[in-house]
């Protein structure tokens, strides 16, 4: 007999249908928390780098009509050998007693300790996707194992190694892992464009921009790749262990 003709029919098998819905969804859901941690990453830079050593003096108000106006003064101190904020309030008090001198980085820090946080949350998604795709993978394996339980036995019969009935599920894996993942990308991707289309035109500086550097694109492109690669080491690992158990 062939070594062509020991193969397990598992392009027929449920399981085979099953898994690339489920990576697809995960990977959707990878790709949104990667994009929204990215974001909120570079905005909170951007937000550092705009007001560091930044202050804001309040001069009272002008007459604009019957409407007072505070007046108000940005001052961005040097980073080294310039005068330090408690010197600026000191000389500010000189001049112009009443005026008010407030440091940007003040009600920034909460504003980026929030940021981190969310971000934090957004790596732990992804985080916790993994765990879910293992989980999928594994699921998938063990019932393919059952389904395909009489043909893996006859094979062992016949002199089949546990490591070709390996092969022939981790390449199912790596298949239907990257297609699954694929379509999860480019579903996420058209999310992208759809909120990009509905936030063009919407002029709000702090709101961090869903715009991502080369790194954050690679990432991105990554992920169907990920997908694959973990679903074929998982997908091996599983049927080496349970084949490692038969007679």
């Amino acid at each position: 007999m062939r070594r062509s003709e020991w193969s397990l029919p598992l392009g027929g098998d449920a399981t085979d249908r099953f898994l690339p819905w489920i990576i697809w969804l995960l990977v959707f859901i990878a790709a949104i928390a990667l994009v929204i941690a990215l974001a909120l990453g570079g905005a909170a830079e951007r937000w550092r780098a705009s007001q560091s050593g930044v202050i804001t003096v309040e001069l009272g108000a002008a007459a604009a009509g019957n409407l007072p106006i505070p007046l108000l003064i940005d001052v961005r101190l040097a980073p080294t050998g310039g005068a330090t904020l408690d010197q600026v309030r000191a000389a500010v008090a000189v001049v112009a007693p009443g005026a008010q001198v407030d440091d940007a980085g003040a009600w920034l820090a909460p504003l980026a300790r929030t940021v981190s946080a969310v971000r934090t949350v957004g790596y732990g998604v992804l985080a916790l996707i993994g765990l879910a795709s293992i989980a999928t993978v594994v699921f998938t394996s063990t019932t393919g194992l059952a389904v395909h339980r009489d043909a893996m036995e006859l094979l062992h019969l016949m002199g089949a190694e546990d490591g070709f009935i390996a092969d022939q599920f981790q390449r199912q894996a790596l298949i239907m892992g990257f297609l699954g993942g694929l379509a999860g990308l480019i579903l996420a991707a058209g999310a992208f464009a759809l909120f990009g289309a509905m936030a063009r035109g919407l002029e709000a500086p702090l709101l961090p921009r869903l715009s991502l550097d080369p790194a954050g694109f690679v990432l991105l492109a990554a992920l169907p790749f990920a997908a694959a690669i973990l679903a074929m080491l998982v997908a091996r690992l599983t049927v080496l262990r349970a084949l490692a158990r038969l007679p």
